[in-house]
């Protein structure tokens, strides 16, 4: 990198470190582009050769906590022990978990390098696992899976607290103004993250383990009680215990995930 591109991410993470650090001292009110500008020391025009407008930030910036989010759940998953993080194999016997490289520093990554994580990643899955899967090894797999409901929302509430202020820009920005015209900025960081956590779980919906729904729908099961969660602690809204939240939401969510055995 020339030492002028160089100067050029130096100045972008600062205008970006400045504006977080700023909501999380001023909130929404404070947020404005004086005060970024004037807290990061960079000038209005080079904040615009950056990103666009103070709404392009304000989108990077989004991105960006976003992106440490999700890569929070899936190097929680990555993490399950051997055995817990294993796809189910042939005949319900557990395979050993395929490995996944995290991203260095947790931003930036494309979810789709995670080996094993993403769709492509689940597509040697056998179709027999559904046949022929004892009780014994079904009460195995479905123990796998239920780990990585457990590793989503742990990953998911421990960003949240170790992470306060990104994690409050995420879900007080969901709805953003700023965000429609930045949405192709955005989809390019969530998209393939999305994709790995629901890849992770793909193979046990493919072995009749897991209730086969569109994405959309798995998605709004497995995360959107975490979200919710997340969002009301980060706004102090009384009675929301993280540890708590972390100890009861897998097994509900997993309830809610598992498919129907009964005859």
């Amino acid at each position: 990198m020339s030492p002028r591109h160089r100067r050029g991410e130096e100045t972008r993470e600062r205008l970006l470190a400045a504006a977080l650090d700023l909501y999380e001292r001023e909130g929404a009110d404070g947020f404005t582009m004086t005060a970024v500008t004037g807290t990061s020391g960079v000038s209005v025009g080079s904040l615009y050769h950056h990103f666009g407008s103070f709404d392009g930030l304000a989108a990077a910036l989004y991105a960006r906590c976003l992106s440490g989010l999700l890569d929070a759940v899936l190097d929680a998953l990555d993490a399950l022990p051997p055995g817990e993080g294993a796809k189910p194999a042939e005949g319900g016997e557990g395979a050993e978990a395929q490995g996944a490289e995290s991203a260095e520093g947790g931003e930036g990554a494309e979810a789709e390098s995670r080996e094993g994580t993403g769709a492509e990643g689940r597509e040697d899955v056998e179709p027999e696992g559904r046949e022929g899967t004892g009780a014994e090894g079904r009460e195995e797999a479905e123990a796998r899976a239920a780990a990585g409901i457990g590793a989503v929302v742990t990953g998911y509430l421990g960003f949240t607290r170790e992470h306060r202020a990104a994690a409050h820009f995420v879900h007080a920005s969901a709805y953003a103004a700023f965000l429609p015209a930045h949405a192709a900025l955005v989809a390019e960081e969530k998209e393939p993250r999305l994709a790995g956590i629901l890849g992770w779980l793909r193979p046990y919906a493919e072995a009749g383990l897991v209730v086969e729904l569109p994405d959309a729908l798995t998605e709004m099961l497995v995360v959107g009680p975490v979200a919710e969660t997340a969002r009301r602690w980060l706004a102090g809204a009384p009675g929301i215990d993280l540890d708590e939240a972390c100890r009861l939401l897998p097994e509900r969510i997993w309830r809610s995930l598992r498919a129907d055995v009964s005859p």
